[in-house]
């Protein structure tokens, strides 16, 4: 669990415990723009979140993320680099630990946050061999014919494309790949590439924020996992009418596409299984949308979601895909039509 107090004290960010129970704390709202000195947002100290009391949905939450980025105008990889240090999350004493727990208290081993003006961070770019997807030469030819298998008009591609900021790779690591960049809080994180090539095994070739692995395929060093981010974020911040939740970013991107204008989107975990920063993200925009679901694709294993907290199952309805779609990226009008009339 954060512990907010030692990161407020260590930031020098003024906080209050007057006119909160014991285990809250307020702060000034980073996210009003009032100007005035009110301590409007509250947080738990007990993990329970945090949120204003002008703005509950806009500008609340659980995970720490959002809110350490606003109040020192950080990046997302900085915030969670802030959050997953030890000094800054609360310990729980055991028989093993009570030495070193009480040396903590009273200061013998105590860690000094590095200030934020001493962070050295590279941003990430896109690289040359990059383009856009448009309707000429090598991209006309194989980029294409992969979306028209997919159900999208030569129209539909260069929407798709300019909505997710879809690339294509022409060489290099990622060569002939459908490039998926990953981007949170406005910041480039990593991206995915799903290649084209029928006989290639590799579907999906991701960046590493492993540096040997990264020197070995001659990538750039990827911000941070794409296991701790979540696919189209800053979208879902809006909030919505309904929000699917896939395995893939196609499978998001599709959802998307056919229900955006009526406030139906999708977002993925790349994988079937969510990460704890996957469920804490999540669990921020849940509030935001009258109705949330899973959808993965026809086939997957049930038992999967008894990986997701009680929270999600409560929350979160569980859809089957109609006869014959195999994945939500499959689905067309008629199919996307007949699945979410069941919500």
């Amino acid at each position: 669990m954060f512990d907010w107090i030692s990161f407020l004290d260590s930031y020098g960010i003024e906080y209050t415990r007057k006119g909160h129970t014991r285990d809250n704390i307020g702060i000034t709202c980073p996210f009003c723009a009032d100007g005035k000195n009110h301590k409007y947002l509250g947080i738990s100290l007990l993990g329970k979140g945090w949120s204003c009391w002008k703005f509950q949905k806009a500008h609340g939450g659980k995970s720490p993320y959002r809110l350490i980025i606003a109040l020192l105008n950080c990046t997302f990889p900085e915030a969670f680099n802030i959050v997953n240090r030890p000094d800054y999350v609360s310990f729980q004493t055991t028989d093993d630990t009570f030495l070193s727990d009480i040396n903590r208290l009273i200061g013998v081993a105590t860690v000094t946050a590095a200030p934020l003006a001493n962070w050295q961070e590279t941003p990430l770019s896109i690289p040359p061999e990059f383009r856009p997807i448009e309707d000429t030469g090598l991209v006309k030819k194989l980029v294409y014919p992969y979306f028209r298998k997919r159900g999208y008009s030569q129209d539909q591609v260069v929407e798709l494309s300019e909505r997710f900021n879809l690339m294509f790779a022409y060489n290099g690591p990622f060569a002939y790949r459908i490039i998926v960049p990953i981007i949170m809080f406005n910041e480039l994180i990593s991206w995915t590439g799903r290649t084209i090539a029928e006989d290639e095994s590799l579907r999906y070739l991701t960046l590493t924020t492993d540096r040997n692995k990264a020197l070995k395929q001659s990538t750039p060093l990827a911000k941070m996992n794409i296991k701790d981010t979540v696919f189209d974020y800053d979208n879902l911040l809006k909030g919505g009418d309904v929000l699917a939740v896939t395995e893939g970013p196609f499978d998001a991107m599709r959802i998307t596409y056919l229900g955006e204008k009526n406030g139906i989107v999708g977002t993925c975990l790349y994988n079937k299984t969510p990460s704890v920063t996957q469920m804490e993200l999540l669990h921020d925009v849940t509030p935001l949308f009258r109705q949330r679901c899973i959808l993965f694709d026809n086939g997957a294993d049930i038992e999967i979601l008894s990986q997701f907290p009680d929270l999600y199952l409560r929350e979160y309805k569980l859809l089957s895909l109609p006869k014959p779609y195999k994945d939500p990226a499959e689905l067309d009008t008629y199919g996307f039509s007949e699945l979410f009339c069941r919500i």
